[in-house]
């Protein structure tokens, strides 16, 4: 059977190989204590993700979070360019002040921009914490950037209030989140995968035709999927990474 990675499948993109998966499973079920034992379970899951899913597109809070999200990244990298450009400087103690600072900026993933609400935090809020010392701050005055940091601090603020306000909400604790819902789906598939492969080498008569059936699912999905990453990853190396 082809490899099917799930870390390049959107989540919505996981529950639709299981949804197709499903209707050429069910031939073999009966009878197989496995497949007929994994069934409700995959179900069960994929319920959980179609309704984390729909909470996530509907809340109040998508929106809004998206453009908070948009504004601190904004605010980052200007901070990051305004340091960058000092640099080049003909004075040579901003040089020093530029590249200590630069220093942290890099420690902390000069793209972290890119990365998901969660991780981006953590990591913003290393990057402001080490530019907490009296070295940092001396260095931030001497070049002017503390005007960019004043605004990315407030807009890292903004979001973390708009993003503590989402999860206190009673609606987002009563669903399983979606991603714990797309871990257990991509599990419950990872078996079933594993199992028919074993099947068709002790049976391939039997399993052969829809390992085939599979196999053709399992190239559509995964051409979208490795043409949408090559496309991310060309996005990236054309942007600028200072």
């Amino acid at each position: 059977m082809r490899v099917m990675n799930f870390s390049f499948l959107k989540s919505e993109e996981v529950q639709a190989f299981s949804f197709r998966l499903l209707p050429i499973l069910e031939p073999l079920m009966e009878g197989d204590e496995f497949l007929s034992g994994i069934n409700p379970k995959l179900r069960r899951s994929n319920d959980n993700l179609a309704k984390a899913l729909t909470l996530v597109r509907t809340s109040e809070y998508t929106g809004i979070l998206f453009n908070s999200d948009a504004l601190r990244d904004q605010y980052y990298i200007g901070f990051k360019y305004h340091v960058a450009s000092f640099l080049f400087h003909p004075d040579v103690e901003k040089v020093q002040a530029a590249k200590l600072i630069d220093t942290q900026i890099q420690a902390s993933g000069p793209t972290l921009y890119n990365l998901g609400y969660a991780e981006e935090t953590a990591q913003l809020n290393g990057l402001l914490a080490s530019l907490q010392t009296p070295e940092a701050q001396a260095a931030i005055k001497l070049i002017g950037a503390d005007f960019w940091l004043d605004l990315l601090i407030k807009a890292q603020q903004a979001f973390e209030e708009l993003y503590q306000q989402k999860v206190a909400k009673k609606s987002t604790r009563d669903l399983p989140p979606a991603m714990a819902s797309r871990k257990e789906i991509v599990h419950y598939l990872s078996q079933i995968l594993n199992y028919l492969d074993a099947k068709t080498e002790a049976n391939p008569e039997k399993y052969n035709p829809v390992v085939e059936k599979i196999d053709e699912i399992i190239v559509d999905m995964m051409t979208v999927a490795r043409s949408r990453k090559s496309r991310t990853n060309n996005t990236k190396e054309e942007a600028p990474q200072r």
